[in-house]
Parts: C-alpha cells; structure tokens; sequence
C-alpha cells in the first residue's frame, strides 16, 4: 500500500521475481486498501504511513480493529526511522522499514514478518 505509483508498480514487479513471495494486490488509499483487504487476506502487507487522504496509521487501526489482530504488517516509509519505527511498533505493526533501505533488505523485512519476526529498519 502506497500513495505514489512509481513505487507501488516498481515493488511488485520486484517482488513477483521471487520464488517465495507474490502480490495480492495493491491500494493508494485507505478507503481503497481496506475494499481490497475484505476480498482477499493476504499473508502480509507493506504499508507505506502516507496514503492519499490519510495515513498508514490509520489503515493500519481498521486493520487491527476490523480485518485481523495478527495479520503482519510492515510499516515503510521514507519519514525518519528511529522515531516511525517506534510509533510504528506501538500502533501494532510487526516491523518498519525505511525507503532508503536497498530492495533485498525490503525483501529480508517483508520475510522476517511474514515468519512471525520484527524487523527494524537499520536507517
């Protein structure tokens, strides 16, 4: 999930070359996000704290409440790591990840999740 284009296409061209990980689908807005959550569950999801309209946080509180208490979620973004991560974690996430981190470390997070980890983005 991520307001920018560019970034939601790039992602999943990345991630349908693994082996292990696919694309379920993918949203720009909350609203958008939580239509697409209700028809498929997905493993996982990465979400980026600014969505159009709103923020990850917030989808990130309709998930939590409405959709799954336990589906992972990790946080991306480009906002300062330290202090995101942490609100992150508090809001229920199982880990952040900053968009300066390279693909295999996005990947490496996405896994570490997906196998009931927390990843912490070292940026």
């Amino acid at each position: 999930m991520d307001d920018h284009p560019v970034v939601r296409e790039a992602l999943r061209d990345i991630i349908e070359l693994t082996d292990d990980l696919r694309v379920f689908g993918e949203a720009e807005s909350v609203a958008q996000a939580l239509r697409k959550l209700k028809k498929s569950m997905p493993d996982a999801v990465l979400l980026d704290i600014s969505l159009r309209k709103s923020n990850g946080f917030e989808l990130l509180k309709e998930i939590r409440a409405g959709i799954s208490s336990t589906l992972p979620v990790l946080m991306f973004s480009v906002l300062d790591g330290k202090k995101y991560a942490k609100l992150s974690l508090d809001a229920g996430a199982q880990g952040f990840v900053n968009k300066g981190e390279s693909i295999h470390t996005v990947l490496k997070a996405l896994r570490t999740v997906l196998n009931g980890g927390t990843f912490l983005s070292s940026m």
